[in-house]
């Protein structure tokens, strides 16, 4: 049985990708809600979390945004190759 290795490939990079852009925000408002309960914080807490949560997901997003880049323009300028190993 041959198992389709791009799409394979491909789902794990986008599951990766997700998990990148969706962990990190709700951490960090995790996070703030134990400080909050912990240390009798106000709000400013939680929306200073909300806050650096938007700013590293959009940092993670225009990371994964310039590697695709990079990688599309390489598809583009390299021609195909056929190798023994080549499962796509």
């Amino acid at each position: 049985m041959k198992l389709p290795m791009k799409g394979l490939r491909e789902f794990i990079y986008y599951t990766q990708m997700g998990f990148s852009l969706v962990i990190p925000p709700l951490l960090l408002i995790w996070l703030s809600v134990g400080l909050r309960k912990w240390f009798s914080l106000g709000v400013w807490v939680t929306v200073v979390a909300i806050v650096i949560g938007i700013l590293v997901l959009c940092a993670t997003a225009a990371s994964y945004f310039r590697e695709f880049r990079k990688k599309q323009d390489k598809a583009k300028d390299d021609p195909p190759r056929t190798s023994f190993n080549s499962h796509d």
